[in-house]
C-alpha cells in the first residue's frame, strides 16, 4: 500500500519512470515510500496518542504500590522474550519486539479496592510508542497510548497516566505493550511506575470538568442587551435564597450558596417576548460550581440550563445559557448552586449579570 501511495504521488509530481536508469528510479521510489509511511506515522500517533500529565506533588501522593526501575526490571515483573532491557543511570532501557500491540512487560497482580485510580509510568518514550493498560485476568480494562513525538521539545518532566475505575474490589495488573507503526520495535526509558487512588479533590474536579457544559463564544453571535444587572451596587428584582451569603465588595458580589446540589440562589421573573436570548454571568467561580438557567413561569418547565465549575475560570468564552422563547410570558432566570458527589457549598463573584436578545 505506502509503494503505491508513493507511486501515486510521483505520477502527481510530474515523475516519468527512466527504464534507462532503473538504479536512479529505484532510489527515488524509495526515497518517497520512506517520506509517505513517515507522514502516515505521524498521522497514526497524532490522531491516538493520549496527554501527557504534568509531574507534580499531587501525582506522588496517595500511592497503592509503586516499583522502581533505577536497578533494574522490578522483582515479580514479566518481560517478554523477544524485549531487550538494559539499566542506563537512573533507568532501564526497554527495546521492544517488532509487534505492534503486542504486550512487553507486566506487573505483579495488584488487588485494589473500589474506587478511582491512576496508573502512573515515569518515564518518556525515545522511539515508536507505549501501550498503557491493564488487565483483569484475561481481561483488558483499556489502554492509553503516548508516542515519542510528544516529547520533542519538552524539557520537564512529564508522566504517562492511565485512569482506572473499578466498581468493586478486583485483582489488576499493569500491562505495557508495544505502538508502533505499521509493526516495528519501539525504546522506552522506564523510571518508576506506581497506581496512586484518586483524592476527593481530584473526583470532584474529574466530574466537574466530564459534565461540564463548554463555554459560550459570544463574538459569533448578534446581541442587543435587554437588561443588565451590577450585582455590587444592586440587586434589583432578584431574589435571594435563605442559605445564600452575600457580600459587596469593590471586586464584586461576593456569594456564598447552600450546600444543595442544585438550589436555587438567585432568582429573577422577567416577562419575555418570543425569541432567542442569552442569560450571561461574568465574575469567577471561586469554589465548586454554578447552574445558569431559564424557566418557563406557566409550564414549569426549564428552556434550558448551562453548568459550570471553578476549572474554567480563565478560558475563553463566557459562562452563558442560551434559551428560546415561544410564546411570550413570564420567564424565571435562575443562577443555583452545582456540586458533584456530594452537598457542598459553592462560592462565586459576580460582577455583571445580563440577559441580551439574540438575533
Amino acid at each position: 500500500m505506502t509503494c503505491l501511495l508513493a507511486i501515486a504521488l510521483l505520477l502527481v509530481a510530474g515523475f516519468r519512470f527512466s527504464p534507462h536508469s532503473p538504479q536512479t528510479t529505484h532510489n527515488v521510489l524509495q526515497r518517497a515510500a520512506a517520506a509517505s509511511g513517515s507522514r502516515a506515522a505521524l498521522r497514526y500517533y497524532g490522531e491516538g496518542h493520549s496527554a501527557l500529565t504534568r509531574n507534580s506533588n499531587l501525582a506522588e501522593s496517595n500511592k497503592r504500590v509503586a516499583w522502581t526501575f533505577a536497578t533494574g526490571v522490578p522483582s515479580g515483573w514479566s518481560v517478554s522474550p523477544n524485549a531487550r532491557n538494559a539499566t542506563v543511570g537512573t533507568a532501564t532501557v526497554i527495546e521492544t519486539d517488532p509487534k505492534n500491540f503486542a504486550k512487553q512487560m507486566a506487573a505483579p497482580a495488584t488487588t485494589l479496592p473500589a474506587g478511582d485510580y491512576q496508573i502512573v509510568v515515569e518515564g518518556r518514550v525515545t522511539q515508536g510508542g507505549l501501550a498503557l493498560g491493564a488487565e483483569r485476568g484475561t481481561t483488558c480494562l483499556g489502554n492509553s497510548f503516548f508516542s515519542a513525538d510528544q516529547w520533542r521539545g519538552r524539557r520537564d518532566q512529564t508522566l504517562m497516566v492511565r485512569p482506572l475505575r473499578l466498581a468493586n474490589r478486583q485483582t489488576v495488573r499493569v500491562v505495557l505493550s508495544n505502538w508502533a507503526y505499521p509493526d516495528g520495535a519501539s525504546t522506552w526509558q522506564i523510571r518508576r511506575v506506581y497506581i496512586r487512588s484518586l483524592s476527593l479533590p481530584e473526583k470532584e474536579a474529574r466530574t466537574y470538568a466530564t459534565q461540564a457544559s463548554p463555554l459560550v463564544d459570544t463574538s459569533k453571535l448578534l446581541m442587543n442587551a435587554y437588561m443588565s444587572w451590577i450585582p455590587k451596587r444592586s440587586l434589583r428584582g432578584w431574589f435571594r435564597a435563605a442559605d445564600a451569603q452575600v457580600e459587596r465588595s469593590p471586586a464584586g458580589l461576593a456569594v456564598r450558596t447552600g450546600k444543595s446540589l442544585y438550589g436555587y440562589e438567585l432568582t429573577s421573573q422577567v416577562n419575555l417576548g418570543p425569541g432567542p436570548y442569552l442569560l450571561r454571568v461574568s465574575g469567577k467561580i471561586k469554589h465548586g460550581g454554578i447552574t445558569l438557567g431559564a424557566a418557563d413561569v406557566r409550564t414549569d418547565k426549564w428552556l434550558a440550563q448551562a453548568y459550570y465549575w471553578s476549572g474554567q475560570n480563565g478560558s475563553g468564552g463566557a459562562k452563558a445559557v442560551l434559551f428560546r422563547v415561544k410564546r411570550a410570558g413570564p420567564v424565571e432566570l435562575v443562577l443555583a448552586n452545582w456540586s458533584v458527589l456530594e452537598p457542598a457549598s459553592s462560592s462565586w463573584l459576580l460582577t455583571r449579570i445580563e440577559l441580551v436578545r439574540r438575533f
